[in-house]
């Protein structure tokens, strides 16, 4: 995977090795990047996500399709 660093004045891609890579499909990926978008973009703030963590009576590990759903409702908000 590769991670792009953007300062004020120049830019730079470092590549990451990543265990995560695999474990997510296509879709997440994809939610997950236009969610990234959303934060630095400043039309949506990370605050959600651990607002949605503090909600939950306790930490579980979602499927695939329950973190497409939650990355799309974020992504819509």
């Amino acid at each position: 995977m590769t991670v792009v660093v953007e300062t004020a004045d120049s830019c730079g891609e470092l590549p990451v090795d990543s265990a995560a890579a695999i474990a997510y499909t296509p879709r997440e990926a994809e939610l997950s990047q236009l969610l990234l978008n959303r934060f630095a973009d400043g039309s949506l703030s990370p605050s959600l996500m651990t607002e949605w963590r503090r909600n939950e009576p306790e930490p579980r590990r979602l499927s695939a399709r329950a973190r497409e759903e939650l990355l799309l409702r974020w992504v819509q908000s």
